[in-house]
């Protein structure tokens, strides 16, 4: 049992309901925090207006906006029935809480000092909370752990238990808590103010519902949706007529998208935020050079190439629509279209030779060629983006150590099948038929898939494309989760249907790889000619200096 991932009530309530007197989150509180003028590309500028309007149009919008609702009723319900927990009842949830952060944190260092990511092997786990547990305590019990765990290493034991004190010596002085609750973005204060609104939210679920033992978490959405109907929340729906500065209406009253917009940016945080921004950015530069070069993208043009796409993609085998398919709303493909035929108009068409070259160095890609391939994954960040082990760089660091470790098993003939069931933290995989086991995939078309992809089919040395061979396992690969370990199990190398017969396939491709390299290009001489000016997050100074409204620097 991992404690990190426990879905406490108290977590779950932190993601739904965060509130004003918690701790403040690297985000802006409120779109009051930030200036009027974000940033500039040549003469368009980039508003604190547009950044809200982007948050508005995003995929992210309505489920966060449903949770937004439900702070909204759950506050007016627990004033209405008076609910207000005693300073004892926190205090005791207070320390229920800590004593799990306490045993989480030892997990982390304990568990999978022992069992690396064996973490579905019951027995095993079972032995281990239990250790934990005992040191908790102050009874520590490493001899009994042995024995339940035999075959243990004396270099794992040490390791373990080296790791458990140093979380018991940091915990003592207060500095192991204040680090475990600076990972949920909280202080002390903001953990008694959520075991508060806690004890809060399970007593109005008690009323609502007439219970009289503790909720489950089932309950709670089943209160939240009953006091729904019975506030008569109303929310947007795609495709309808709603007022542009209203977010919901609850018993009538209009809330107002101000309101609103604070739950969000805190419930989203700031990499999502500057993310949104460098998004508006590369826009505003796209943009300002169609505005250069008077080459302006009609709209006419923009519902072409949508239905082109959307006719492309009901061909194919799996029928999706485009939203579907691109996990997109309606706005945000648009603009993406929009770009690309923006960026369309900065690249010179492909000549005859060109496609003839790219369909030669890509035989692989127009041939539908496949590899299928086994993986271990060490994880060095959680589900939800948080670092498993302390910060972000020593979490990766961590992971790679790890991921070159069990590279070394599988080189001294340890079964590979083994190594993924103690070690891989990708559950889907590890539990296949065939343990570890990807399926085919193929070169392009897979995001989620680019890291392995690309070393799976070009090599691991750069500038050599040399695929991996069957049975060969590959150093560890970086991605967004932590360090992966791949080993080639099959290839499927067919070959392509002639030039003629995907001319278009090829030229699209063609264009996709050339856009790219233009929107880079394009970004790098904005940047480097300061026609591109950012005012927000970065401090004012000779870089970046305060906005004026004085003219930018001479267009390329």
């Amino acid at each position: 049992m991992n404690t990190r991932r426990l879905s406490f009530l108290a977590l779950l309530l932190l993601a739904a309901a965060p509130d004003e007197r918690s701790a403040p989150l690297p985000a802006p509180a409120s779109p009051d925090d930030l200036p009027e003028l974000l940033a500039q590309a040549g003469d368009r500028k980039i508003t604190r207006r547009d950044l809200l309007d982007r948050i508005m149009e995003s995929k992210f919008h309505a489920p966060v906006l449903e949770q937004f609702a439900n702070h909204l009723v759950f506050d007016r319900e627990t004033k209405r029935l008076g609910i207000r927990p005693t300073d004892a009842e926190v205090e005791t949830r207070m320390k229920d809480f800590q004593q799990k952060l306490l045993e989480s944190e030892l997990w982390e260092t304990i568990g999978l000092a022992l069992l690396g990511n064996d973490l579905e092997s019951a027995e095993k786990a079972a032995a281990v909370k239990a250790l934990i547990e005992s040191l908790v305590a102050g009874r520590p019990d490493w001899e009994g752990l042995q024995k339940k765990i035999p075959g243990l290493s004396k270099e794992r034991v040490e390791e373990a238990r080296e790791g458990g004190a140093r979380v018991m010596r940091t915990w003592a002085a207060g500095d192991g808590l204040r680090r475990a609750l600076a990972r949920l973005e909280l202080t002390n204060e903001g953990l008694q103010d959520l075991m508060q609104r806690l004890l809060e939210l399970e007593g109005v679920t008690r009323k609502t519902l007439g219970l009289d033992a503790a909720p489950t978490k089932a309950q709670q959405d089943e209160a939240f949706q009953k006091l729904r109907t019975d506030y008569r929340v109303l929310l947007p729906e795609a495709g309808k007529p709603w007022e542009r500065d209203v977010a919901c209406i609850i018993g009538g009253e209009k809330i107002s998208t101000d309101q609103y917009l604070p739950f969000f940016l805190r419930k989203m945080g700031r990499a999502w935020i500057l993310l949104a921004l460098e998004g508006l950015i590369q826009d505003a530069v796209i943009l300002d050079r169609l505005d250069n070069i008077g080459k302006p993208v009609t709209e006419k043009e923009i519902d072409n190439a949508f239905q082109e796409l959307q006719e492309r993609i009901q061909r194919q085998p799996r029928a999706q629509d485009v939203m579907s398919l691109s996990g997109k709303t309606g706005i945000e493909v648009r603009r993406d279209i929009r770009n690309d035929l923006a960026l369309s108009r900065l690249i010179t068409p492909p000549t005859e030779q060109d496609l003839q070259d790219h369909y030669e160095a890509n035989r692989v890609v127009f041939g539908n060629a496949e590899i299928r391939a086994s993986h271990i994954l060490i994880a060095a960040m959680d589900d939800s983006g948080r670092p498993l082990h302390g910060a972000r760089e020593a979490s990766f660091q961590w992971a790679k150590k790890r991921a070159d470790e069990v590279r070394e098993l599988y080189l001294k003939n340890t079964s590979w099948e083994k190594l993924v069931k103690e070690h891989s933290n990708h559950r889907a995989s590890r539990e296949a038929l065939e343990p570890g086991d990807l399926v085919w995939f193929p070169r392009r078309g897979r995001p989620d898939f680019e890291p392995i992809a690309k070393v799976a089919f070009e090599g691991e040395e750069p500038g050599i494309q040399r695929p991996l061979l069957i049975g060969t396992v590959s150093r560890p690969i970086e991605s967004e989760r932590g360090y992966h370990l791949i080993l080639v199990t099959n290839v499927k190398r067919p070959m392509p249907p002639p030039l003629k017969d995907i001319r278009d396939a090829v030229r699209r491709d063609w264009e996709s790889l050339r856009r790219e390299k233009a929107l880079r290009e394009l970004m790098d001489n904005y940047e480097r000619t300061k026609l591109l000016r950012r005012f927000w997050p970065l401090p004012a100074g000779p870089e970046n200096p305060s906005p004026t409204p004085e003219a930018p620097a001479a267009k390329p």
